[in-house]
């Protein structure tokens, strides 16, 4: 291979059918301008081991219209059942340009895999160590959805759109575009995606009136988590939702309420359920009647 395109972790669903659509075609379009003639997809293609007919069809007009000399998928994680049982392997079996790998291995040259190491900043516990690696020259993975590059030859990717809130704050989209690779003129560039749906965490630090008129400047392709820090925070979010939960991709809260995370912790210590603790939690809180009818519709 001489020019090489590399992404990883689409995570396609039903639901996200129409970004990941998006994002493909991006893909192809970066591939239509510049000489490619191996695309590698580092594994997660899918986020379930039985993707919809859909997610199916998508995922095999894209391999289709790629027409490269080479195309290396890597079967791994939600799309596999076993290291040897994967949807994956379906698309080496009806296409002889596809190789269908765990981990592509170019000696002293390229390693292309799907997994954490202990210096990756999302690690997980993993056991696996930079030092593995050190006779290639680049070491490209998938796995963590934020973007790092661990020196001296360890990179991961990335996922190419926002799957998690985690990678809200996390930067943009990556692919990599190697040219030349294996030559003396080999260069490698990180290219930007502009089709992933945007993705915010936002805290309510201002009027209802100021937040609104920030959440209609967003595009309604956003993914949008608000952050309620306060019962008040909360209670706001509750009477912004039915106006913008239709509007955004993704409208959801999370609450960071002080002293909740310990009461949970202290339910699970009792050995009572979830629902209960946070029954108890919620008694106990200075809130009057009314916001407590919200939480517990909230529960139901």
């Amino acid at each position: 291979m001489k020019n090489l395109l590399i992404f990883s972790d689409l995570h396609l669903t039903q639901q996200d059918l129409p970004e990941c659509n998006e994002v493909l075609h991006e893909i192809l379009d970066i591939k239509k301008k510049v000489d490619i003639d191996c695309v590698a997809d580092l594994g997660d293609t899918f986020d379930s081991l039985k993707p919809t007919s859909d997610c199916l069809d998508l995922i095999s007009t894209f391999l289709k219209d790629l027409n490269c000399q080479s195309i290396i998928l890597a079967a791994n994680s939600h799309e596999s059942e076993t290291e040897s049982s994967s949807i994956i392997n379906h698309f080496g079996i009806l296409a002889s340009n596809v190789q269908v790998v765990k981990e592509y291995i170019d000696p002293k040259k390229l390693f292309l895999g799907h997994f954490f190491i202990k210096q990756s900043k999302v690690n997980y516990g993993s056991t696996r160590d930079i030092l593995e690696f050190d006779t290639f020259k680049h070491v490209i993975c998938g796995h963590q959805h934020i973007f790092e590059i661990i020196k001296p030859n360890f990179c991961h990717i990335g996922s190419c759109r926002y799957v998690d809130f985690a990678e809200a704050s996390g930067g943009a989209k990556k692919i990599l575009y190697i040219k030349d690779y294996g030559t003396d003129k080999e260069q490698c560039k990180f290219i930007n995606l502009k089709s992933p749906y945007p993705m915010y965490d936002l805290e309510i630090n201002c009027s209802l009136v100021e937040f609104s008129k920030k959440l209609n400047a967003l595009s309604s392709n956003s993914k949008i988590r608000v952050i309620c820090n306060t019962y008040e925070q909360y209670k706001d979010y509750l009477v912004l939702e039915q106006e913008f939960k239709p509007k955004f991709n993704i409208f959801k809260h999370k609450n960071t309420f002080d002293g909740m995370a310990n009461n949970l912790v202290l339910a699970k210590q009792q050995d009572i359920s979830f629902e209960q603790g946070f029954k108890e939690w919620k008694d106990k809180q200075p809130i009057d009647k009314e916001v407590k009818e919200i939480i517990d519709e909230e529960m139901k």
